[in-house]
């Protein structure tokens, strides 16, 4: 064991710190340990200001409950309460060891002990380190300061253990490797390597989340190199394993290269999903279709993502659509989605397209969306037109003269209609 005293000044930037602190004293004055622990202890060594803080302590569940009535008991039977505040929350968990991983994905019992067994039960070196606020001493039973030091991802333990206790922790060195810009141990690789196929034992909602925490730092390239180095990528989904090929790796490895924290979360996750539309735009919007029901996007998502792949080849011959459709599309919704895409994906194309989108926004978007039509269903009926078919397409037809500003008013397109129907 290694203890190191550290300066936490860094610490105050977080709004939640005066809080933490708070939370660390009531639980010592009762005869606890409160120690920080895990990613908060990693970034202040870094030198970062933490995105939250987990509290460990030898108190049990009811202990911390009798302190915290109202915490939220998320997960008593692995020892976990949360404090919420307005615009934080605070994890307190109880020091553990777990039994035995039955499922892959968590153990089947726990038992509450001391701090050096909780850190011998993490997943890497540099996230098992404790804290000590009131002395500025970190606390490290795993080697986790060193590995810092020399920016080295090293799981605690045996990897294959740790990586079999729960395969997604594959995904997460990964991304871990990426986001600290650590290089990822020998043999803690190896061990991603040979287990890479049992990451489809792991639910599909912890994929995706999995896949946007990756999407949603600054430094993708890496953890993009490592799924495909290790097979990971390719085991993720059938979709991958039948259609990412080399070709595909070294497409996406371009454009993945630049930071892309500007972008939206939605515009990278149709980067990654490309290859699947370009393959074969008939079957694979389908494809597209089965894999974002399967990782458990939500509706609004899958839609957006489909509408953007999908309408990317529209754009190809954007200037022979017709003047409508083009003025339509401008107007969808998750347009500036696609502008995303194309701008990364075919620089070129959004070039050339600019100009134009910009012309077709100032002339026929003033507001930056559709007008209302100037007729309905109820004017048409009043026209002798029965409900059906012929119309919806004459009403659609109307619109579209409406978009283009060849009827101006409701008695244009009611002469327009008369004419159509006489």
């Amino acid at each position: 064991m290694q203890k190191v005293v550290h300066n936490l000044k860094i610490f105050e930037g977080h709004e939640a710190w005066n809080e933490v602190k708070l939370i660390c004293e009531d639980i010592r004055t009762r005869g606890f340990e409160a120690l920080l622990a895990g990613g908060c202890v990693r970034d202040l060594v870094m030198g970062r200001i933490p995105k939250d803080f987990d509290i460990a302590t030898n108190a049990t569940p009811e202990e911390i409950l009798k302190i915290y009535p109202d915490a939220l008991d998320v997960g008593r039977e692995f020892g976990v309460s949360i404090l919420a505040f307005q615009t934080f929350q605070v994890e307190i968990a109880s020091f553990r060891k777990d039994g035995p991983y039955l499922d892959g994905r968590r153990p089947s019992s726990v038992s509450f002990t001391t701090a050096k067994e909780d850190a011998l039960r993490r997943d890497f070196t540099v996230n098992a380190l404790f804290l000590n606020i009131k002395t500025g001493e970190i606390i490290d039973y795993v080697g986790g300061l060193q590995d810092i030091q020399t920016k080295l991802l090293k799981a605690v333990g045996d990897p294959q253990l740790r990586f079999s206790e729960d395969k997604l922790r594959m995904l997460r060195a990964l991304r871990f490797s990426s986001q600290l810009e650590f290089e990822i141990e020998g043999e803690t690789m190896r061990a991603i390597q040979k287990l890479h196929q049992s990451i489809q034992q792991v639910s599909s909602e912890r994929i995706k989340d999995e896949l946007t925490k990756w999407l949603t730092t600054s430094n993708l390239k890496p953890c993009l190199d490592g799924l495909w180095s290790t097979g990971l990528l390719k085991s993720l989904h059938h979709s991958f394993e039948k259609l990412f090929d080399e070709k595909c790796f070294g497409q996406l490895s371009g454009f993945f290269v630049e930071d892309l924290t500007r972008y939206q979360l939605t515009t990278k996750f149709c980067l990654l999903f490309s290859f699947i539309i370009q393959k074969n735009q008939t079957d694979g919007s389908e494809i597209l279709k089965q894999l974002l029901k399967d990782l458990k996007f939500s509706n609004e998502q899958s839609a957006v993502i489909q509408w953007t792949l999908t309408n990317y080849f529209k754009l190809l011959g954007f200037k022979n659509l017709r003047l409508s459709d083009r003025i339509e599309m401008c107007a969808h919704q998750s347009f500036r989605v696609l502008e995303e895409f194309v701008s990364l994906f075919n620089p070129q194309l959004s070039k050339i397209l600019g100009p134009e989108v910009d012309r077709l926004k100032m002339d026929y978007l003033p507001k930056g969306i559709l007008p209302q039509p100037l007729i309905n269903g109820e004017s048409l009926k009043a026209l002798g037109l029965k409900p059906g078919r012929e119309m919806g397409e004459l009403l659609k037809e109307i619109f579209r003269l409406q978009l283009e500003k060849k009827i101006s008013s409701s008695d244009e397109a009611l002469n327009f209609a008369k004419k159509k129907t006489t």
